[in-house]
């Protein structure tokens, strides 16, 4: 056995080069050159097997390895990477970076096992911390043929792409050694560009289990923002006039699509449910269009009735376009049109077409954006007994813009929407304004809205009729104990001299990653739609999707 230190680093790197050259398979993509470095090199008399020891790497084409000791074997091709204890083996590839105690890594084919692997990843606004006992990975092809994947998602693939599927796996997006909360899933499979899907994981908070989550755990990944897909906790939530609602639902995915389920028990109306189905065609050569049909079983208010409430269509989405051709039958409106007015009734799509631009920059002043929208449709409108039926044609134009972070934060946003009725004998233009800041005042973190709406004309259906509005939200948030905060909200409508809302928001936040909030909205309205919602918020994805039966608050401030 021979030694070598690294200023005869070049010497073992040549050698390394010219044996695994003649060793390397045709069919190898990675070029074949190794190069291994480390405070101490040896390799056996025939120069087949390699030993790097204390501060080790390895590089090969784009892979990178650090480990406290490499073993290189040059006839198999495997490199054996292990560290000493409290410190990790780290393999780079590409952006990904992943840790672990051991690694076997197969050079040609470039699939390897990565014991007690860990890793990160961004993940909506924060970081995504994984932990496995182990990490198989392999190219998109070979993950098919092992059944990780599909073949058609391995073919979607145009450039190379390592999948990973780990074992005995936990999520979360705090930070600490011991995390707030947690997600434990014995299968998980990453697909880089698409997702994160953890089957069925058991859900902890602190240490203590709760529940088995009967969903996929889902976070969505594209090159813009990755976000959560799943909501892990049920929906508690206290409705004026179904009473106390306690829901349930989430994802189930498959490669080019997935089912949504959700039901909702109430103490005064019946249990309601909802079954979603979305269908990829890339398989077909459409790429970014996609087939949905919905189901949704529910209760609606002016007929008083639980109905079966369906909708179908396609939509799609390319380069910051989208666009959607849908149907719907006895959809249930709640539309909230501002100053305290709330519309409700029965709604039939036959069909509705509409497609929005991606946002273009018109100005570095706050950051300012515009997009363009248009709509086309048939719709069927129920009022008592009696059915309209009209045909909208309509053009939008949309702008906002939002300051950067700073003691005072203006934002600002316009759209203006022309709409034309059954070939022109009735149209519709509607301008909306909205301009306000955030800012502080002592310990109060406050938020001012003011909006205004011009509108000419007038549309023949109700579900779509809008007046002048002018109205005024004023917002404070302040502590009121440890870790513990209230946001108080008003709503007046300036033309009525009229209190239309009031909104309470109560967050316990032990943490930076997870916070519990309660929110409490006051209708002040005729409507008197008043109701209560408690929900469990991960500060990393803010925009996670509303579990069915949930309620949201509006809300005019864009942060």
């Amino acid at each position: 056995m021979e030694r070598i230190g690294r200023n005869c680093f070049t010497a073992l790197v040549c050698m390394l080069t010219i044996i695994v050259s003649s060793h390397t398979p045709s069919w190898a993509s990675q070029p074949s050159e190794v190069f291994l470095e480390a405070d101490l090199v040896t390799y056996n008399e025939k120069g087949t097997i390699a030993t790097a020891e204390g501060s080790a790497n390895l590089r090969y084409g784009t892979i990178r390895i650090y480990a406290d000791y490499i073993h290189f074997d040059v006839e198999s091709q495997e490199a054996y990477a292990t560290a000493l204890p409290e410190k990790n083996v780290t393999i780079l590839s590409g952006g990904n970076k992943l840790y672990g105690e051991r690694l076997l890594y197969h050079l040609p084919t470039e699939e390897g096992v990565l014991d007690g692997a860990s890793g990160q990843a961004p993940a909506g606004i924060g970081q995504l911390y994984i932990k496995g006992k182990k990490l198989d990975f392999a190219p998109a092809e070979s993950a098919a043929k092992k059944g990780w994947i599909s073949k058609k998602t391995a073919a979607r693939f145009k450039e190379k792409v390592t999948i990973g599927k780990w074992s005995e796996t936990s999520l979360t997006t705090c930070p600490q050694e011991n995390p707030h909360y947690r997600v434990v899933t014995n299968k998980l499979t990453i697909i880089p560009g698409k997702s994160i899907v953890a089957k069925k994981p058991k859900v902890y908070i602190g240490g203590s289990y709760l529940f088995t989550y009967p969903f996929d755990y889902v976070v969505r990944l594209n090159k813009k923002k990755s976000f959560l897909d799943s909501e892990l906790m049920p929906a508690i939530v206290h409705d004026s006039d179904k009473g106390v609602g306690f829901g349930y639902s989430g994802p189930i995915v498959w490669d080019d699509g997935e089912a949504r389920i959700g039901l909702t028990a109430w103490t005064k109306k019946n249990m309601e449910w909802t079954l979603a189905l979305s269908q990829s065609l890339q398989n077909l050569g459409l790429s970014g269009v996609s087939l949905f049909a919905n189901v949704e079983y529910s209760w609606e208010e002016t007929t008083d009735q639980q109905a079966y409430r369906p909708l179908w269509g396609v939509k799609g989405s390319w380069n910051g376009w989208t666009a959607k051709l849908w149907w719907s039958q006895r959809e249930s409106l709640n539309i909230e049109k501002g100053g305290g007015e709330i519309y409700k009734n029965l709604l039939y799509r036959e069909p509705e077409f509409h497609f929005y631009s991606p946002y273009w920059p018109l100005m570095s002043w706050m950051n300012t954006k515009w997009r363009i929208a248009g709509t086309a449709g048939k719709y069927e409108e129920r009022r008592a007994k009696t059915t309209y039926t009209t045909d909208r044609l309509g053009l939008g134009l949309m702008v906002s813009g939002v300051a950067d972070p700073a003691p005072i934060r203006p934002f600002w946003s316009s759209s203006y929407w022309h709409y034309r009725y059954d070939g022109g004998d009735d149209e519709q233009k509607i301008l909306w304004l909205s301009a306000g800041a955030g800012y502080k005042v002592g310990p109060l973190d406050a938020r001012t809205a003011y909006r205004r709406r011009w509108v000419s004309g007038h549309s023949p259906m109700l579900w779509d009729r809008y007046g002048n509005l002018e109205e005024l939200y004023q917002q404070f948030a302040f502590p009121v104990g440890k870790d513990v905060s209230l946001a108080v909200r008003g709503a007046y409508n300036i033309r009525t001299s009229d209190w239309f809302e009031r909104a309470y928001i109560l967050s316990y936040d032990t943490s930076d990653c997870l916070k519990w909030q309660l929110v409490y909205r006051d209708d002040l309205s005729r409507e008197n739609d008043d109701w209560i919602s408690m929900k469990l918020v991960i500060n990393a994805f803010p925009d996670k999707p509303l579990a069915f039966g949930d309620k949201k608050l509006s809300s005019p401030f864009p942060f």
